[in-house]
């Protein structure tokens, strides 16, 4: 499998580096925890890995509002939850409460919270 002409296993160490590095530096992830269907989903690895190393602490993002379901959250990846209305109110609440964005991934929703 490639990922940006790059194989799996070269972006899994890649996600794994941005990882340690947050925990180093002491900062704080918030992310909106959706892994889809997916063991292998972006927001998934780079929080296990993040824990693993020692970094202090999860802020998820999680959308009230059901109509687009919430099946795909995964709630135990956080250690805090910062609730916002709807899932299109997801990008301008990770922008409230973050400093600054790290993009790791080229999904439709990650293109909208970068925008």
């Amino acid at each position: 499998m490639k990922i940006l002409n790059n194989n799996l296993s070269s972006y899994l160490q890649d996600l794994k580096s941005v990882a340690k590095i947050l925990a180093d530096k002491q900062h704080e992830l918030v992310m909106c925890p959706d892994v889809g269907d997916s063991k292998m989903a972006t927001s998934k690895i780079l929080s296990e890995s993040y824990k693993a190393v020692g970094g202090k602490r999860i802020i998820g993002i999680i959308p009230k509002d059901p109509r687009w379901g919430t099946i795909r959250l995964d709630l135990h990846l956080c250690d805090e939850i910062v609730h916002c209305d709807s899932w299109g109110d997801v990008p301008m609440k990770l922008v409230e409460v973050s400093d600054c964005l790290v993009v790791l991934s080229l999904s439709p929703g990650t293109m909208i919270e970068l925008c």
